[in-house]
């Protein structure tokens, strides 16, 4: 991978380069080119300035300026309020909003995300009185390229850390061989966990334009939401012969502030169970809020078909998570990253660097995997996890990862998800 090929916003000031620590500590560094500090320095420094003056600064080759410059800001509304983007029309006449962000807890026992980091939803507007203008009660589901462009991987660090990218995007990861583990499993146990936190997120209609306020995007129906696309997941891996294992649990479900704390407590029984396991994947959709009240629907549309875009979350230790090997969390979403945007160009929004682990410290092949937003279609999320999860697949077999999305696709939709269990 080229250092071109890798776009990093500038960490917070005072911030140091993190030395590799895990299986990435022992990847070769490549020699650098002369000019990339000075050159990343200078990116930096314009990166500054189109976020305080709302251009649109074209940052990498092949990159369009105005898709990027709104997936380098559009991250996971983790713990924050949401960030405000224009759709592709209007992103030339308004700069983008950054709403302030909300207090945040530390740590308490050093092991599971607090209950305060865990990904906020944005709250669509409140509906208007009874008396109001009856078409003030709609707000328009808006498409949005919010994709890191085509030939390069955006990172957006919201840590204080520096982590080396260009050396960890082609660090080796021996952990995560899947022929190697292969050969010392044979007695079916589950390679990869898929499980989400936050299971009651739900998405649009087929074919929906506008939503009444005050509307959730939340079902208790498994069929019509992220556990759905987790579905369509599960069986991808299966096709390419990678034994997986469902929880199709929603933890949200009676408490959304203890769901991380539930999920924690699930992957560690699990993980107790199933030792095997190597890759933990925890399903989400994203929530997009505009000011205007629209919400925005992230979509790619590839050979006819339309795609929800999708984004990586990798977590830390920054805010007293137990997690030193988050630097490996992050190697294993770089590589999966660089084989979304090489199989399928506009398909993946900015990789999100965060400060709380999101229960990602119990694997170092832990991801959390936001599939479209509130305004996708579950169509939409379901293809997108099928084109995910085969970028996974690559990633851990070495590549080569050959199945048929549509016959997934096809199989799944056939019949709501069941019950976790190996295959």
């Amino acid at each position: 991978m080229k250092d071109s090929e890798i776009l990093l916003l500038p960490a917070p000031p005072g911030a140091s380069r993190a030395p590799l620590t895990g299986a990435a500590a022992a990847a070769p560094r490549r020699a650098r080119l002369s000019s990339f500090g000075t050159v990343l320095a200078a990116l930096s420094c314009l990166l500054a300035t189109s976020v305080l003056f709302g251009a649109l600064l074209p940052l990498a080759a092949g990159c369009d300026p105005a898709a990027l410059t709104a997936a380098l800001a559009a991250r996971a509304q983790f713990g924050q309020a949401s960030y405000l983007p224009q759709p592709r029309s209007e992103r030339n006449a308004a700069s983008a909003s950054f709403p302030a962000t909300r207090p945040r807890a530390a740590a308490t026992d050093g092991t599971d995300a607090p209950p305060t980091e865990a990904p906020e939803e944005t709250t669509a507007p409140e509906k208007p009185d009874a008396g109001e203008d009856a078409a003030a009660i709609r707000h328009p589901i808006t498409a949005a390229d919010l994709s890191c462009g085509i030939h390069s991987l955006a990172l957006f660090n919201e840590t204080a850390y520096a982590p080396d990218c260009a050396a960890l995007a082609e660090a080796e990861l021996p952990f995560l061989s899947f022929p190697v583990w292969a050969t010392e499993h044979t007695d079916g146990e589950p390679y990869i966990l898929i499980l989400h936190t936050h299971g009651t997120e739900a998405y649009a209609a087929e074919g929906q334009t506008s939503y009444e306020a005050g509307e959730s995007f939340r079902s208790r129906d498994p069929a019509s939401g992220v556990v759905a696309v987790g579905e369509a997941m599960a069986e991808t891996f299966r096709a390419a012969g990678i034994p997986t294992l469902h929880l199709t649990e929603m933890f949200d479900a009676d408490s959304y502030g203890d769901a991380y704390s539930r999920a924690a407590a699930a992957i560690r029984e699990t993980l107790a169970a199933h030792p095997s396991i190597e890759v933990i994947l925890d399903v989400h959709r994203d929530s997009i809020l505009r000011a205007d009240g629209a919400q925005l629907r992230p979509v790619l549309e590839e050979n006819g078909q339309t795609c929800a875009q999708v984004m990586l979350v990798v977590g830390t230790d920054e805010r007293g998570a137990v997690h030193p090997r988050w630097q490996d969390n992050l190697s294993f979403a770089l590589k999966v990253q660089s084989r979304l945007i090489a199989d399928h160009p506009g398909l993946a929004r900015a990789l999100d660097l965060r400060g709380a682990a999101f229960n990602e410290q119990y694997r170092a092949g832990s991801l959390l995997v936001e599939i479209g937003a509130c305004g996708s279609s579950l169509s939409e999320a379901r293809r997108a996890g099928v084109l995910t999860a085969v970028a996974v697949a690559d990633a851990v077999t070495g590549g080569g990862c050959v199945v048929e999305p549509e016959e997934i696709l096809s199989r799944t939709a056939a019949r709501p998800p069941q019950p976790g269990s190996a295959g």
